[in-house]
C-alpha cells in the first residue's frame, strides 16, 4: 500500500495533464475558411505584474511557431492585403504558482493561466473573433517551476488549435 502511494506521488511530481480549449466568440456572417497568413504582434501582458520571464514575449514565439507547424504563413507587420488576420494576444491572468511552495508540498503552487486572443482582418480592422483560453496545472518540486514553460506552449498549442480546426471545418463546407 505504502509503495502504491509513494508511486502516486511521484507520478503527481513528475506530470501534469495540461489542456487548453479556448471559449470562441466569432463575429456573425464570419468565415475564417480563407485566411492563411498571420501577423502575430507581441503579445501584451495585462496581469499588471512583472515576472522574471517575459511571459509574453514566449506566448508571442509559441503562437509563430505553432502557426508556422501548422502550415500557414506569418507576416511581418508590412505585409498587407485582405487574406491577413492579426492574431492579437493578451495575458489577464497568469499565476505561476510559488516555487518555495513547490519545493516543499507536492502539488502546492497551481500555475494558472488565461489569455484573451482577438482575431482581426488586417485591412479593414475588422474584430472576427474572440478567444478565451484557460489552463491550469498543480505539480511540486522542481517539476512544477519546468511547467512554467510547459503552460505557455499548451495555451499557444489551443489558440492555434482551434483556430485551425475552425478554418478546415469552414473550408470542408464550402467544398461540399
Amino acid at each position: 500500500m505504502k509503495r502504491q502511494y509513494l508511486n502516486l506521488l511521484l507520478l503527481a511530481l513528475l506530470c501534469g495533464c495540461l489542456t487548453a480549449q479556448p471559449k470562441v466568440w466569432v463575429e456573425k456572417g464570419v468565415s475564417l475558411a480563407h485566411y492563411k497568413i498571420f501577423e502575430v504582434p507581441p503579445a501584451q501582458n495585462d496581469t499588471g505584474k512583472t515576472f522574471e520571464v517575459d511571459i509574453a514575449a514566449m506566448l508571442t514565439v509559441n503562437i509563430t511557431s505553432q502557426l508556422r507547424a501548422k502550415g500557414y504563413t506569418v507576416s511581418t507587420a508590412t505585409v498587407s492585403g485582405g487574406d491577413v488576420v492579426i492574431v492579437k494576444s493578451s495575458i489577464i491572468v497568469y499565476d505561476p504558482g510559488y516555487a518555495l511552495a513547490r519545493w516543499l508540498v507536492p502539488g502546492a503552487g497551481e500555475n494558472r493561466i488565461t489569455v484573451r486572443t482577438s482575431l482581426i482582418e488586417k485591412i479593414t480592422q475588422k474584430l472576427l473573433a474572440d478567444m478565451i483560453t484557460s489552463t491550469a496545472v498543480q505539480v511540486g518540486g522542481l517539476i512544477g517551476m519546468l511547467q512554467d514553460k510547459q503552460l505557455l506552449e499548451t495555451v499557444a498549442a489551443g489558440i492555434v488549435d482551434e483556430l485551425d480546426q475552425r478554418i478546415k471545418q469552414e473550408q470542408s463546407k464550402t467544398t461540399q
